[in-house]
C-alpha cells in the first residue's frame, strides 16, 4: 500500500515539474506546459483554487479555446489535457461563482 500511495505521488510531482509556465489572478493558480502533436498543439496543467488555505486543486473549471466549440473540464485533482488545432491561441476559463479569465498561448 505504501508503495503504490508513494508511486502516485512521485508521479504527480513529475507531472508538476513538467510545467514550464505560469498564470495566476487572485482567485486561481493554472500551471501548464505545451507540447506539439503533429499541427496539433495539446497543452496540459493543473488548476488551484487560491482561496483555500493551502491551495487545493480546482475540479470542474471549464477551459475553452476561445472562438471554437472546443473546451475540456479539470478533473478532481485539478489536471486538464486539452489538444487545440491551433499554434496559438486564448483559453477562456469559467466557473460558477468565480470570475472569468483568459490565458494566452503560443
Amino acid at each position: 500500500m505504501k508503495l503504490i500511495i508513494s508511486c502516485i505521488v512521485i508521479f504527480a510531482l513529475t507531472l508538476q515539474d513538467n510545467f514550464d509556465k505560469k498564470f495566476e489572478n487572485e482567485q486561481i493558480t493554472v500551471k501548464y506546459a505545451i507540447s506539439k502533436k503533429g499541427k496539433r498543439t495539446v497543452l496540459t496543467g493543473r488548476i488551484f483554487d487560491r482561496k483555500t488555505n493551502p491551495a487545493v486543486p480546482f475540479e470542474g473549471m471549464n477551459i475553452v479555446l476561445k472562438d471554437h466549440p472546443l473546451g475540456t473540464v479539470s478533473n478532481k485533482n485539478g489536471y486538464f489535457t486539452f489538444e487545440v488545432p491551433v499554434n496559438s491561441g486564448i483559453l477562456q476559463c469559467s466557473f460558477i461563482g468565480f470570475k472569468s479569465f483568459e490565458i494566452k498561448f503560443q
